[in-house]
C-alpha cells in the first residue's frame, strides 16, 4: 500500500488515491475515491475520529478499504497516522479500546474523560511521531503499527520526556494576550492548545514560523475551543474569516488559516472578529444554548451547543429585545429566535 501527504498549496500536483483520511481541502477531496473525514464539518456533536471509522470498516471487511492500494491525507497527526497504520498492517493484535481512546482524545481533548494512563501515553507518543519526528513517512507508519500492538516502549518514554520539557519551554517563551473570553497565544512550539495551562476555554494560536510538510516557514493561525460544550460560535467566526481570506477551514472545535500558506489576516482583525462574536451586553448569550432557530425540538441550536429542548420565547426569558438588538454579539443571532 502506498501512502501520500497531499500538498494543498496552489499549483501543486497531487495524486488520486483510493482512500483519503481527513482530507479537509475541497479541491483535494475530489482526488479521493473514499474520504474518511467524520469530524470536520460536523454540527458540534461528538463523532468518532477517522482511525475509529477505519478500524470499524476493516473489522467489517469493507472492500473499499481492504482492497485499497493508495491512501492520502493533508496533515499527519495521531488520528491520521493511526488510520495509516491500521490500513497498512491491519487490525489483528490491536486493542480496539486503544483505538477508541485515541479517537476520543483526538476529538475531545481534555474533555475526553478519564482514560487508561497507557492509552494517553500512546496518544502523546503518536502525536509526537506524526508531528515532530523527522523519519520518513513509511518508517513512521511501521513504528506506529508497533506502538499500537504494545511495542515501541523506548520511543514512548522518550516522547513523553521530550513533551514535558517542551511544555516548560512553551510556557516560558509564549507571548500570551488575555481577553475576557479567550486567550491569544503566539508561539513556535507545538502544544499550544493546552487549556489548563493557559486557563481558558478558547485559544487563538499564532505561529509566526509554522512549517507545513517541512516547507518554508510562514504565519499560521488556528482558533479552537475546549469542546463542543463551550458556547463559542466557531462557525460564525469561520464564516467571517473566510470572507476576508478564502481557504480557512476546520471542524466543530478547531478552525485554521489556509494550509501551507501565509495567513494574511492581521492579528488585530482576528481579535476583533472573535471579540464581536463573544462579547455580550444583554445576557442573551448566557441563555443562547437553549435557543433554537426553528420551532421543533430537534432543530439545530444557533450556537451549536445544547440538547434538543424547546426554549421559551425571548419575551418570556426576562430579556429586553431592545437590549438584544443593541448587543455587539447577539444582534447577529437573536432575530432568528424572536417569537
Amino acid at each position: 500500500m502506498d501512502f501520500f501527504l497531499f500538498d494543498p498549496r496552489p499549483g501543486k500536483e497531487n495524486p488520486a488515491v483510493d482512500v483519503g483520511i481527513e482530507v479537509t481541502v475541497p479541491a483535494l477531496k475530489g482526488l479521493c475515491e473514499v474520504d474518511i473525514d467524520p469530524q470536520h464539518g460536523s454540527n458540534g456533536k461528538p463523532v468518532p475520529a477517522a482511525c475509529a471509522v477505519v478500524h470499524e470498516r476493516l473489522e467489517s471487511e469493507d472492500p473499499g478499504l481492504v482492497l485499497a492500494k493508495t491512501v492520502g491525507t493533508v496533515r499527519l497527526d495521531a488520528d491520521s497516522l493511526t488510520a495509516f497504520a491500521l490500513l497498512e498492517k491491519g487490525i489483528f493484535g490491536v486493542d480496539p479500546f486503544l483505538v477508541v481512546s485515541i479517537s476520543r482524545i483526538d476529538g475531545l481533548g481534555p474533555n475526553a474523560g478519564e482514560m487508561p494512563r497507557e492509552h494517553s501515553e500512546v496518544f502523546s507518543a503518536l502525536s509526537r511521531l506524526a508531528l515532530a519526528d523527522k523519519r520518513p513517512l513509511a518508517e513512521k507508519i511501521l513504528l506506529a503499527s508497533e506502538i499500537l500492538r504494545g511495542g515501541g516502549k523506548e520511543f514512548i518514554y522518550q516522547a513523553l520526556a521530550e513533551r514535558a520539557e517542551q511544555k516548560k519551554q512553551l510556557l516560558a517563551t509564549a507571548r500570551v494576550d488575555r481577553h475576557e473570553s479567550f486567550v491569544v497565544v503566539e508561539a513556535t512550539l507545538p502544544g499550544v492548545f493546552d487549556y489548563e495551562a493557559f486557563e481558558t476555554d478558547v485559544i487563538v494560536a499564532i505561529n509566526p514560523a509554522f512549517r507545513f510538510q517541512n516547507g518554508e516557514p510562514h504565519r499560521k493561525v488556528s482558533i479552537a475551543r475546549r469542546s463542543e460544550h463551550i458556547p463559542f460560535p466557531i462557525r460564525e467566526v469561520l464564516e467571517d474569516l473566510q470572507e476576508i481570506e478564502p481557504g480557512w477551514g476546520g471542524g466543530a472545535n478547531i478552525i485554521g488559516s489556509p494550509q501551507g500558506e501565509e495567513c494574511v489576516v492581521f492579528t488585530e482583525t482576528i481579535i476583533k472578529i472573535v471579540t464581536d462574536h463573544v462579547r455580550c451586553t444583554c445576557g442573551w448569550l448566557d441563555q443562547s444554548h437553549y435557543c433554537y432557530a426553528g420551532v421543533f425540538p430537534d432543530d439545530e441550536c444557533i450556537t451549536h451547543v445544547g440538547g434538543p429542548v424547546t426554549p421559551p420565547p425571548i419575551g418570556q426569558q426576562g430579556l429586553n429585545w431592545a437590549d438584544i438588538e443593541a448587543c455587539p454579539n447577539c444582534y447577529k443571532y437573536a432575530p432568528r429566535c424572536k417569537k
